[in-house]
């Protein structure tokens, strides 16, 4: 019920055909400990909704964190420089260009964000 309520309040605030979470995506859920209690659970579906293009939530647009203890991996799909850059670049449009609310949206610390930009040749440059 909570998922469905945050996914109600995140698809309509961001503007996203999200219609809701496939089932490996709710096991996910109903398996990790949720040591952030229903923070981390707002954040993961706010998360997942940044990233979810629309149609249903799957395991590739959970943050990291959600996965931590948890036996399976991530899908491999996930795990491509080509989708990390465009989750990225998502969490940017997002956050309006606010480098440090995109890096919590993604569930990555700011010098992690700021060196896959670097990396990316899309550090913002001074002055």
């Amino acid at each position: 019920m909570l998922v469905d309520h945050f996914l109600e309040i995140f698809a309509k605030g961001l503007g996203k055909g999200v219609d809701g979470v496939t089932d490996e995506t709710l096991e996910i859920f109903m398996r990790h400990d949720w040591p952030g209690n229903i923070r981390e659970l707002r954040h993961a579906v706010e998360h997942a909704c940044i990233l979810c293009r629309g149609g249903l939530i799957g395991p590739e647009h959970l943050p990291r964190e959600v996965f931590s203890g948890l036996s399976e991996k991530r899908p491999m799909g996930d795990r491509s420089r080509g989708s990390e850059r465009e989750r990225v670049l998502e969490a940017l449009t997002q956050a309006e260009g606010n480098r440090a609310r995109a890096a919590r949206l993604l569930g990555i610390s700011r010098q992690t964000l700021y060196r896959r930009l670097g990396q990316w040749g899309l550090e913002q440059k001074k002055g």
